[in-house]
């Protein structure tokens, strides 16, 4: 993706649905006198972000080259429109003119007017209808931009770092538009070449173009990657294909001991793990078995659980099977002691009625972990398990939030918190309530209440009519997981808005971890630290999981979901599609 594209992203994406809806009402208004100031190009935004102005060129460029191509989705328009105007001489009008309007003028950055905020790069000139249409719009990519140069050209200046370990960001758009101010701030994006010793997710790791040799080749020859290759277990990556959108981990040959290879700092030839975004020179892969730590080391050095290990790089995960409701209450205990050592700010579970193995060939496996039955978690998200085709539906669903929150009769007692959806936290909390209500992101939903991670392992939900799930109990005999997280504050979120909360994010203490997309599908798992197994009929003994009721109110009193209704009862492809996504809980 360029960066051109990325930007036109962030913004079709950031749309003020109220400001569509104000747009078409002074368009189509039969007054010659406002439709013509309507029209007019009397008006500007002024765009800037603090702390770029020796980057406005960097920054003006993509920005003329997204808003030459910025256009509103024709489904999206009708669904705003026929949400807020009943008269469909008007919709049909507007509809029409909104999706045939185009932006034409070039970003102006030469003459700054002596009002414009002083952090203003250029200025934007619009016809007087669109204005408030690109205002949010503009807003939102400002709070991006600012937060990116901000950790860039301020960790640069410390450091005097040119690598940095891994992006923050929550999707492919926003991660090539960091990596553009990444190298704007003068920061070189390529996998990190210089020997380094890391302790990363609780386990002790080297990494570098050139590894310490050894003489142990104790575990046996290593395996080629030409099969894994060609199957696509593996992704094969150019030097300079080192693309931000890829979502690959910044270190290089990051290994569990050090590896012997026939001098790898000549080797410019590089792999991929696809599912958890770890890059090698190929020399280095094909070194020796074991490559995310040798199986057989962790059983020598602890003490086995009852169920065995799971496998992740360079850790072994417990899998531990209760009986009772005691012995459940003694193995959270433990895995929450053991997620402290990881130094993680919140302990999140999420509960399963299965596990799900990622299933990898067996030769691959003894490649990673020096062992061919290795099981690994898939903990893969649901936006790369499936997808939306139609691509206005982020825009649609953000304009279904901001509709809700604006229209919610809860006031917010510290700030205005509807302005968060002219900043980056309201991208995110878009995203993050999408995840809740069946949408696929490319994120794993957890909760911070393993109360209510137990109910949805112990609680299938099965389609009973298009859009609307029953609940029931699994059988008594069935195996179900829990799983227990240790996550940094910086991945996960709780897609709350302040005092705006909505209803089923809110009754199911939901956190949302938006790391698993590109080539690091299963990432997620990586913060895994212990898996509890338990029968069915253990819930006899669990009285006090919350109800369905509790986890999925009805619209009555969930006003998102009602919203959303409301939103999308014309039906058109993009309506369709997000209808067969969004759920209800019977």
């Amino acid at each position: 993706m360029e960066i051109g594209a990325a930007v036109r992203q962030v913004l079709t994406r950031s749309v003020d649905p109220v400001a569509v809806v104000a747009a078409a009402d002074r368009i189509t208004n039969h007054d010659d006198t406002v439709r013509a100031e309507a029209l007019s190009t009397s008006q500007f935004i002024a765009f800037g972000v603090a702390g770029a102005d020796t980057a406005r060129d960097a920054i003006v460029a993509p920005l003329s080259n997204a808003l030459r191509g910025f256009a509103l989705e024709p489904n999206y328009v009708e669904l705003i429109l026929g949400a807020a105007l009943s008269d469909a001489a008007q919709r049909s009008a507007a509809s029409e003119w909104l999706t045939s309007w185009r932006f034409s003028a070039t970003p102006e950055s030469d003459v700054i007017p002596s009002h414009a905020p002083h952090k203003t790069l250029c200025i934007i000139r619009a016809e007087d209808a669109m204005v408030d249409l690109l205002y949010q719009p503009l807003l939102v990519l400002e709070d991006h931009l600012e937060r990116f140069f901000k950790t860039w050209a301020e960790g640069l200046t410390v450091t005097g770092a040119r690598h940095f370990p891994r992006f923050r960001t929550w999707d492919p758009a926003l991660a090539v538009i960091e990596s553009y101010v990444a190298r704007v701030c003068g920061a070189h994006m390529e996998p990190l070449r210089k020997p380094v010793a890391n302790i990363r997710f609780g386990a002790r790791t080297v990494a570098g173009a050139v590894t310490v040799r050894t003489k142990t080749t104790a575990f046996g020859p290593g395996t080629s990657a030409e099969s894994f290759l060609e199957s696509g277990e593996l992704v094969r990556l150019d030097r300079d294909q080192f693309d931000p959108d890829l979502n690959l981990e910044m270190i290089l040959n990051e290994v569990s001991t050090p590896i012997g290879s026939d001098d790898p700092a000549d080797d410019e030839q590089l792999i991929a793990d696809p599912m958890y975004g770890q890059v090698y020179q190929r020399s280095v892969f094909e070194a020796q078995p074991g490559i995310y730590g040798h199986t057989k080391i962790f059983e020598d050095e602890h003490d086995p659980p009852n169920l065995g290990w799971l496998r992740v790089p360079f850790r072994a995960v417990p899998r531990i099977s209760v009986e009772s409701r005691s012995e459940l209450e003694d193995a959270l205990t433990d895995a929450r002691q053991l997620a402290r050592t990881f130094g993680a700010r919140h302990i999140a579970y999420r509960g399963q009625t299965r596990e799900y193995l990622l299933g990898r060939s067996p030769r691959l496996l003894r490649q990673l972990y020096g062992q061919d039955d290795a099981l690994e978690p898939s903990l893969i998200s649901s936006g790369e398990r499936r997808a939306i085709s139609h691509p206005a539906w982020p825009a649609m669903w953000g304009a279904i939030v901001q509709a809700h929150a604006i229209a919610s009769d809860v006031v917010p007692k510290e700030k205005d918190d509807i302005s968060a959806f002219t900043r980056h936290e309201g991208d995110l909390i878009k995203l993050a309530l999408a995840q809740h209500y069946g949408l696929p992101t490319p994120a794993l939903d957890m909760t911070c209440d393993p109360s209510i991670a137990l109910w949805f392992a112990l609680h299938e939900l099965r389609p009973d009519a298009p859009g609307v799930f029953r609940e029931e109990r699994v059988t008594s005999d069935a195996t179900a997981v829990l799983y227990v997280f240790a996550v940094d504050h910086s991945i996960a979120f709780s897609g709350e808005l302040g005092e705006l909360s909505f209803a089923r994010s809110s009754r199911q203490k939901g956190l949302f971890v938006p790391i698993s997309w590109g080539c690091a599908r299963n990432r997620a798992a990586r913060y895994l630290v212990t898996a509890i197994y338990f029968k069915g009929a253990i819930l006899e003994d669990l009285h006090f999981l919350p109800i369905a009721e509790q986890l999925f109110p009805s619209a009555t009193d969930d006003g998102l979901l009602a919203n959303a209704a409301r939103f999308l009862r014309i039906r058109n492809g993009l309506s369709s599609e997000l209808n067969e996504h969004l759920y209800d809980v019977r």
